[in-house]
């Protein structure tokens, strides 16, 4: 079984970081948390829970944390989940995995209030082996194999199970489509 860090970065997220530490505990030899400068208990929390936890200024976005988040992690293998999502269906499936794959796109299903809301292609690149992708700061950019890993014909695999669980409130998608519209228009 190969070595696992499952990582997320989070600001404010007291009420849902210990569940998720519990959570990610279950398949992780090691959890990194990038506390975006919380003005709450998340990190504590976090800590609590035995993660590793590591402190960066607040974005207002998960993406210019995630290299911090990778070079943090100390396992050849990475899964990075927001604090809103969790890894459901065959877990194990992950753990299991042959080391030919460069990195893994995961399904992703997306619920707001219950609902599924869940575009007809919402597959991500989130479990990789270190140094196998390149991460981009900016908002809602997504992960890609990098061109020394592309160029090389290192495999990828699009699994369905596990999947990444996303679940918000309408109150929290609102919040943060405030909060992108916001940044998009500083940027």
């Amino acid at each position: 079984m190969r070595p696992l860090s499952v990582c997320t970065t989070v600001y404010n997220e007291a009420h849902r970081i210990g569940e998720w530490c519990r959570q990610a505990s279950q398949y992780a030899d090691e959890i990194v948390v990038v506390d975006q400068s919380s003005t709450d208990e998340t990190a504590d929390i976090a800590r609590d829970h035995g993660a590793v936890v590591v402190t960066d200024e607040h974005h207002g976005h998960a993406e210019p944390s995630r290299t911090l988040m990778v070079n943090t992690a100390q396992s050849p293998a990475v899964l990075i989940l927001d604090a809103d999502e969790v890894l459901a269906g065959e877990i194990d499936v992950l753990q299991n995995l042959h080391w030919k794959w460069a990195a893994v796109w995961l399904h992703r299903e997306d619920y707001v209030d219950g609902v599924n809301v869940t575009p007809d292609k919402s597959e991500h690149l989130r479990y990789f082996r270190k140094g196998a992708v390149d991460l981009s700061p900016d908002l809602h950019s997504h992960i890609v194999l990098n061109h020394d890993w592309r160029r090389a014909g290192v495999e990828t695999l699009t699994l369905f199970q596990p999947y990444i669980l996303h679940t918000k409130t309408s109150a929290e998608k609102a919040a943060d489509q405030a909060r992108y519209e916001t940044l998009m228009v500083s940027a």
